[in-house]
């Protein structure tokens, strides 16, 4: 029913209120986006500052409408991807039920997705993550739709559906457009033997093609967009090792998001279990360990494993407990894998008329896809832990799926209770995350008041970059297409002599004579006062402005 959709948008609401969702300064990236949907509302245009390698598109209208609605803020702007990710979780229980799970498993998959700490920190920002996402699940909705539907007309309707809304949706992340690229071929294939509605498959992917194209290549011709190659220099055989390792903890990763699910797998270790999965499943720990031992860096293969949300809230106290119950996790899963209950039926738990196998063919090539694209990233950087959403959100369908097959049609209570403590948990410190991006806006505020330029104080890399957007058309990026005749600013490196921050180049009119700080400046006295924040979770602390470095040159600071 309609009303555990419902209920699971209610819920994600809810928990979000009351983190208090507002800060007036940028969060990561998105102060970049939510002033080209700023300029979008004023003007009607899209402009980009050298801030985005995703073409926003969609994104940036949806912020525009909230613009003109509520008038501009940071808030207002990021209210409409709280609106999004309300109507996703939504869309993600119906799609979980469509996908042959019951309401009661599709309702702790959705809550579980929406409300785990890596997403609920982007739930309340700008950044493409969401509006990527949404456009997947839609994209998956309208598959299972139209594999499902009852009439001729009726599937291509669908088809056609999944096909455009991901043109469309695509738009604001572009490893979004795998949906129509892949996914709907998949749905073809599925459907192979009506020759009618193959044929108008692809005339919709065709056209969805060519829009694609024509999407990119007017993207590409924007000024001050980013370009991102595919490689960042020559593939060797290190960059596959790296490759392979980074894979190995963004799956440790997805595993540790899941961990309200995957903990209910734990019985199956009470299974006979084949014994050369012991000798396997030992020796990959035992790698695992050695691995760690080589390094000399625990902490890179304790949880959280990548770069990105869950590094900023989870517990360093908890790391080794989480770790354990990861492996333990994955031993579960391989042992209930390759053992198989007595009686067991690959037959959908929800009068779904799709088998395992068809779900397969639908997601798996749209996973492989997924996989190959971000690969090439991964063996030159770390991959980031919100690259990892449209895999997330692939895993709970087939572990929800496996689960039912093999244990029992209805996850235990307990799942729910560790849903809802990891939500408590999510939400606190998304609380105490946005408490602490107040208390720096309202320190730089108080330089700003005594008389100060605010080119003269660094808020912090989400900060100055907005601050460079207000006294400038773009930040400074070698990566971005600057338009013919255009002079950038000469570099300023912040006016340090050394500087190891990577945005030291990036932001030319912010040379500042006063940071902040979580510890104070003697120097400063009682020129500035502390500007205190209370955490729900840890002790309260408070934010200082502090003098900034010295300077080689033309410094400001007597």
């Amino acid at each position: 029913m309609p009303i555990w959709g419902l209920g699971c948008g209610l819920v994600l609401l809810g928990a979000i209120l009351v983190a208090h969702p507002y800060a007036e300064v940028g969060i990561a990236d998105d102060f970049s986006y939510v002033r080209s949907a700023q300029v979008l509302a004023q003007t009607g245009h899209i402009v980009y500052n050298g801030g985005a390698t995703a073409i926003l598109g969609w994104q940036l209208y949806l912020g525009a409408v909230f613009i003109k609605l509520f008038g501009f803020s940071f808030t207002s702007t990021r209210a409409s991807i709280i609106f999004l990710s309300v109507i996703m979780a939504f869309l993600c229980q119906r799609t979980f039920v469509r996908a042959g799970i019951n309401e009661w498993n599709a309702s702790i998959g959705a809550l579980v997705l929406m409300m785990s700490p890596l997403l609920m920190p982007l739930e309340v920002t700008f950044m493409s993550d969401i509006p990527g996402l949404f456009a997947v699940v839609v994209c998956v909705y309208a598959g299972l739709r139209a594999l499902q539907a009852d009439s001729e007309w009726a599937t291509i309707l669908w088809i056609g559906f999944a096909s455009l809304s991901n043109v469309a949706l695509g738009s604001s992340r572009q490893i979004a457009w795998l949906g129509v690229l892949v996914m709907v071929p998949s749905v073809l294939w599925i459907l192979r033997r009506n020759r009618r509605v193959v044929m108008a498959g692809i005339g919709f992917w065709i056209v969805s093609v060519t829009l694609i194209y024509a999407i990119n290549h007017w993207f590409q011709q924007q000024p001050y967009m980013l370009y991102e190659p595919l490689t960042r220099g020559p593939v060797t055989p290190h960059v596959f090792k790296k490759i392979g390792l980074e894979w190995i903890r963004a799956s440790l990763e997805i595993v540790l998001v899941l961990l309200p699910i995957l903990l209910m797998y734990l019985p199956a270790l009470r299974r006979k279990t084949h014994p050369w999965v012991v000798y396997v499943v030992g020796a990959g720990f035992l790698v695992y360990g050695l691995r760690m031992w080589e390094i000399h860096n625990l902490g890179a293969w304790f949880a959280p494993y990548l770069s990105g949300e869950l590094q900023f809230i989870w517990l360093a106290g908890s790391r080794p407990f989480l770790t354990i119950a990861v492996l333990l996790c994955v031993l579960a899963l391989i042992t209930a894998i390759v053992t198989r209950k007595e009686g067991s039926s690959s037959a959908p738990g929800n009068g779904s008329s799709l088998s395992t196998r068809q779900i397969a063919e639908l997601l798996v090539p749209f996973t492989i896809a997924s996989v190959g694209l971000i690969s090439p990233r991964a063996g030159f950087e770390n991959i980031w832990d919100r690259y990892l959403l449209p895999l997330l959100f692939v895993a709970i369908i087939f572990l929800l799926r496996f689960y039912q097959d093999r244990f029992q049609p209805r996850l235990p209570v307990a799942a729910l209770v560790l849903t809802v403590c990891v939500g408590a948990y999510a939400t606190a410190s998304l609380h105490d995350r946005l408490a602490v991006y107040r208390a720096r806006g309202a320190a730089v505020d108080e330089v700003v008041a005594a008389g100060f330029p605010v080119t003269l104080v660094s808020g912090g890399w989400d900060y100055d970059g907005w601050t460079e957007l207000q006294h400038s058309d773009s930040i400074v990026d070698p990566r971005m297409r600057v338009p013919s005749g255009v002079q950038l600013p000469k570099p300023t490196h912040y006016g340090l002599k050394d500087c190891s921050w990577f945005y030291c180049n990036m932001f030319p009119h912010v040379v500042p004579d006063y940071t902040i700080s979580f510890r104070a400046d003697p120097a400063l006295g009682e020129r500035f006062a502390p500007v205190p924040f209370r955490p729900w979770i840890g002790s309260p602390g408070a934010v200082y402005v502090v003098r900034f470095p010295d300077r080689s040159v033309d410094g400001h600071v007597p």
